[in-house]
This record gives C-alpha cells, structure tokens and sequence, in this order.
C-alpha cells in the first residue's frame, strides 16, 4: 500500500510539473512571470507569518504606547532630522537599529538573502525597527502603509528603484494584527530567476 501511495505522488508530481498544471498566483505583478509571481506570492505569505512573531508585536505595541501622545509637529521634526541626518551618528537611527527586534529582523534578512531591506512600522507609519536604515522615518503617505491600514492584509507594488538599497525590487508589506505593518524589498534579481 505505501509503495502504491508513493507511486501515486510521484505520477501527481510529474503530471504537474511537466504538464503545466501547477497553480496560478492569486497576484499578478505587471512585467513578472508565472513562477516570478508565485515566489512574490511566498514571500507575502513568509512575511505575514513573521508579523505574527511575538518580539515584532511587542515592539510595534511599544512603539505605539511610547508614540501615543506625539504631536504632529514633534512627529515631522523627527521626520525631518532622519532625512537630513540619514545615517547611524543619528540618535533616533542609532536606537531603532538596535533594538531587539531590530536585531531579530537582522538575522531573518541574514538567512533570505533575497530581502533587500526589512522594517516594521507603527500604527501612525513610524519606524520601529529595521534590518538597516530606511529612507525615511515617517511613512504615512507612502502604498506600503495606507493601502495595509485599508485592508488590514498585504500589499505588493511594482519594480521600482529602492533608494535605501540602491537596486531595484519589488515591496511587500503585512499587517502586525491592526497595530502596525511590517514591509521589505525583495531583490528582483532573485525575483527574475523564478
């Protein structure tokens, strides 16, 4: 009976590679594949498992009770200072870079070498941790926040040239419950070689 079950699962896996039966991606992003789609697909469904981990929940629950009270003035001061002082000599950069989740989002880009850059946001779009510096602090007006606080789900854009990395890739973001969103740039390098 096991070598019949076997049998039967290699026929399937056969019939299904090599006669173009596997399944459609629910996306569709223009200008990529079939198999380009399905691994963007994977990695949207790899980053909303990691939305659930408890140290980014806890972190972005941090980041909105610390953030609860800022005005909208002190809010685009600190917006400002990171952009005119984008680097690690930062205080603001310095502290986020290194926090625990930080560390932990660190890691997790170390072992998916395809995750260009990997950052968490609050529920007012404010960073709370990232695997290396963002471009900027504050992220309301941008697709991977406002369309996540829409929907309370995922969202995907386009190619684009990422700034912070300098190449280019495609962003995914993920819903932290309805608390914040978490957001990384995939390589479309590994992108293309689906």
């Amino acid at each position: 009976m096991k070598k019949l079950k076997c049998v039967f699962v290699m026929l399937t896996y056969l019939l299904v590679v090599n006669c173009g039966l596997e399944r459609e991606p629910t996306i569709k992003i223009e200008g990529l594949n079939r198999k380009s789609n399905l691994f963007i697909e994977k990695k949207i469904n790899q980053l909303k498992k990691l939305a659930n981990e408890s140290i980014i929940v806890q972190a972005t629950e941090a980041s909105n009770e610390k953030n609860f009270d800022l005005t909208n003035e002190e809010i685009n001061f600190w917006a400002n200072n990171w952009i005119e002082n984008n680097s690690e000599n930062n205080p603001l950069i310095k502290e986020l870079l290194s926090n625990n989740c930080s560390n932990y989002l660190k890691n997790y880009q170390k072992t998916h070498p395809e995750i260009l850059q990997i950052f968490v946001m609050d529920s007012q779009s404010l960073i709370v941790s990232a695997s290396n510096i963002t471009s900027g602090y504050l992220h309301a007006e941008e697709d991977q926040f406002t369309e996540i606080f829409r929907k309370y789900t995922f969202w995907h854009g386009g190619v684009e040239f990422h700034e912070s990395s300098k190449t280019f890739g495609i962003q995914i973001s993920a819903s932290i419950k309805d608390i914040g969103a978490i957001c990384a740039t995939i390589n479309l390098k590994y992108i293309t070689k689906q």
